[in-house]
């Protein structure tokens, strides 16, 4: 039996845009793409399941499913249970982050090519740090994630990745998640 992966889907259910409903999208995984024990958690596009194969084309696969089945372009990235369990244990801002709501982890479908930090709009109070596939990122009080022209700079440094960022929160309650569903 394989472990279960999590993915994440990019851009799904913000504000009134790119609906995807939880449940059909359940639905879709366990009737059409062969997935099992399938959890979701928040709206957001945080998945959870057992699939056979590879974790990287069952995201291509689940990408194409969800444009074909909703009409909507998400990009998905996964993580498995010992990829997720690094990203927590790596923490590179624990010491700073003091809110988990303002300190995002930017899940990358690949490894981070070197960044030019210099030419990125980073306020006093934010700090960033790139490790592997992760961009960590802590938006500090005064300005927080809303206001911050980090992530779209980010965008444009890295053309042609997929990102998508989830707050330290959901990231431990994935993992947690993923770590419930793990077989002993």
């Amino acid at each position: 039996m394989n472990r279960p992966t999590a993915f994440f889907l990019r851009g799904i259910n913000v504000g009134a845009n790119n609906r995807v409903p939880m449940a059909e999208l359940r639905a879709l995984l366990t009737e059409q793409l062969g997935a099992q024990e399938v959890k979701t958690y928040l709206q957001s596009g945080n998945l959870i399941c057992v699939r056979q194969g590879d974790p990287a084309e069952f995201a291509k696969t689940l990408s194409a499913a969800i444009e074909s089945e909703f009409g909507v372009l998400s990009p998905v990235v996964h993580r498995t249970f010992e990829e997720l369990s690094a990203v927590l244990a790596a923490d590179p801002l624990r010491d700073i982050a003091t809110d988990d709501k303002l300190y995002q982890v930017h899940f990358c479908d690949r490894p981070v090519p070197e960044l030019d930090l210099a030419a990125l709009p980073i306020h006093d109070d934010e700090r960033i740090v790139v490790d592997g596939s992760e961009i960590y990122i802590w938006y500090g009080s005064d300005k927080g994630i809303h206001a911050s022209k980090l992530p779209v700079a980010l965008g444009k440094q890295l053309p042609g990745m997929t990102i998508t960022a989830r707050n330290m929160r959901t990231v431990r309650k994935v993992a947690e998640l993923l770590d419930v569903a793990a077989p002993d």
